[in-house]
């Protein structure tokens, strides 16, 4: 009985390996996650340490002298020109080894021009207003290009915050009750850091991609968070100033571009943006009728909302050389 209860217990984990390997060899689903070495705890803004190498998202990265995504150890900067990058886990290219992103593949077409890529995971407005306060000056920036993300409008004031939580907790499903449990989210982030199967399996079973969008789009029909948004961007607007170029790029997530965008209600947040930046008469661009053009679910890495594969990576830089953004 003993014999046959290990036999059988060497098959099941046979088989978990073997779906493991098929998956990542197929690329059916990517690692997620981020290795706790690179983050400096407790920072403000959220920073990663400088000149280290690490893991993200299941890829080997490397930061220079000031914590910045960089191609390789101890690259140098020898541009002329400096620009300096604001985004999150898209314009970082998680997922992606940096030299197939749109900031590589641009960076090496432009060697007279240094990129600060200052992108990094979970940034938000917040952490845009303190990197251009701080660096806009020290490095002597010559232009601004930040990629603003769907999401930025969740980072709100301390009392909106508790007033939406509040009325989510009303609400809470079953679902939203084990994603809060301590244990459970431990297990989850380990699990998806290291596991392909395990992240391909959730993803079919959630729909990350959905669910993820109509969370978001959800706080684009409440016309508080739109206000409360619209003072982060107030905000970031006045540090950046008068004397900084600046251009805001904007992309679509996956919901949206399918069935080439045939759902234009879905852009509701960009209407936002859009008339928001107007407004204001800064540099806008919207990628999204771009990316309705083409088959867009490739561009992106699977099952993710936002994150862009390589492809991905390459046709934005198309876009970016189309609209003479590094020049």
């Amino acid at each position: 009985m003993k014999k046959i209860l290990i036999y059988n217990v060497c098959i099941f984990f046979g088989i978990l390996f073997l779906l493991e390997i098929s998956i990542r060899t197929l690329n059916l689903a990517n690692l997620l996650g981020i290795k706790s070495d690179i983050l400096i705890k407790n920072s403000n803004p959220i920073s990663y340490y400088p000149n280290r190498s690490s893991i993200v998202f299941g890829k080997k990265i490397f930061t220079d002298e000031y914590g910045f995504r960089i191609p390789k150890k101890n690259f140098k900067y020898e541009g002329n020109k400096k620009f300096l990058i604001l985004g999150d886990s898209t314009s970082y290219g998680v997922g992606v080894v940096e030299e197939k992103t749109f900031i590589g593949l641009i960076r090496k077409k432009n060697r007279d021009i240094n990129i600060y890529n200052t992108s990094i995971t979970g940034h938000n407005i917040d952490d845009h207003i303190l990197i251009t306060k701080k660096f806009k000056d020290q490095l002597d920036i010559d232009k601004l290009i930040i990629f603003l993300n769907l999401n930025d409008i969740f980072f709100q004031d301390t009392a909106a915050k508790i007033q939406n939580l509040n009325k989510a907790n009303d609400k809470k499903t079953l679902k939203d009750k084990l994603k809060d449990n301590y244990f459970l989210a431990k297990a989850n982030f380990f699990l998806r850091s290291k596991s392909a199967l395990y992240v391909y399996v959730k993803s079919v079973l959630t729909f990350p991609s959905e669910r993820h969008f109509k969370r978001t789009f959800n706080f684009y029909k409440n016309d508080v968070n739109l206000l409360n948004y619209e003072k982060k961007l107030d905000k970031f607007i006045e540090v950046v100033g008068d004397n900084l170029d600046l251009t805001i790029i904007i992309l679509p997530w996956e919901y949206q571009t399918r069935n080439n965008c045939l759902n234009k209600d879905l852009f509701l947040p960009q209407d936002f943006t859009a008339n928001y930046f107007k407004n204001k008469k800064l540099n806008y661009i919207d990628f999204s009728n771009d990316f309705c053009k083409i088959k867009a679910k490739d561009m992106y890495l699977k099952f993710d909302p936002a994150h862009l594969s390589q492809d991905g990576h390459t046709f934005v830089e198309s876009l970016i050389i189309k609209n003479n953004l590094f020049k």
